[in-house]
């Protein structure tokens, strides 16, 4: 059993909560909030609780830090986690720039801590399926490949949330959707050599593109298309 600290008590760092109840696997023995009233989260499941992120790096209990902090925080946070010789896994993105990851690729492999990544669509039954097809050669020579998102789940954030305010923060459209499409695009075609993105703001965020279109060239010589849209009603009405 795995004792872990989740770090970032927000919409998202909840839902993981949430989801390791009952884990065989991973305990939750603590979390970190960057403010007094995430307190009554931690309450509610009977977890510890800090605002303090040095805290539970020098907790030698703990075995296993989980990000699900501003992107932004993310390459500093593997960083210290991994000196701190903690586990980590972090959500998606782990960076902003290719720096960044390279950083905290350098700081994991220095310390010889496994860093795991949010990309949980990877192992989706119907994916892995999707992989193994490919790896058959089913499809013949792969000419062109092609994946969207279409909802609005995400159009209640309100205006001043990190994810549309942060300066510097890709679109939304990105980094909550089309990131899970070019990771996929990623594992099952191979690397990608250009991108050419065309962001529109529509309706849904003022701040933040909430439409995302990418052509995209793979390595292999195939091309891509990756359409997100964040301003749609996921059923009528």
């Amino acid at each position: 059993m795995q004792r872990a600290a989740i770090v970032g008590l927000g919409w998202w760092g909840q839902h993981i909560v949430h989801q390791l109840r009952g884990s065989d696997v991973i305990r939750v023995a603590q979390t970190v909030g960057h403010r007094e009233t995430h307190r009554s989260i931690a309450d509610e499941h009977g977890i510890g609780f800090t605002t303090e992120f040095e805290r539970v790096l020098a907790d030698r209990s703990i075995d296993l830090i989980i990000l699900a902090t501003p992107h932004a925080l993310h390459s500093a946070q593997i960083a210290a986690a991994a000196w701190a010789g903690k586990q980590v896994f972090c959500e998606k993105p782990i960076g902003l720039t290719v720096a960044e990851v390279r950083r905290s690729l350098d700081a994991c492999r220095a310390a010889g801590i496994r860093l795991g990544v949010g990309h949980e669509r990877r192992f989706e039954p119907a994916i892995d399926e999707l992989r193994q097809l490919v790896k058959q050669c089913s499809f013949g020579t792969i000419m062109h490949v092609e994946g969207s998102f279409s909802h609005d789940k995400l159009r209640g954030l309100a205006s001043d949330s990190w994810r549309i305010d942060a300066p510097g923060e890709p679109p939304l459209a990105m980094t909550a959707t089309g990131i899970h499409l070019t990771d996929l695009c990623l594992d099952l075609i191979g690397p990608i050599d250009s991108v050419a993105a065309f962001p529109a703001n529509r309706m849904a965020f003022a701040k933040s593109a909430d439409v995302l279109s990418l052509q995209l060239r793979f390595a292999c010589g195939a091309t891509g298309y990756i359409n997100t849209i964040l301003a749609t009603p996921s059923t009528p009405g």
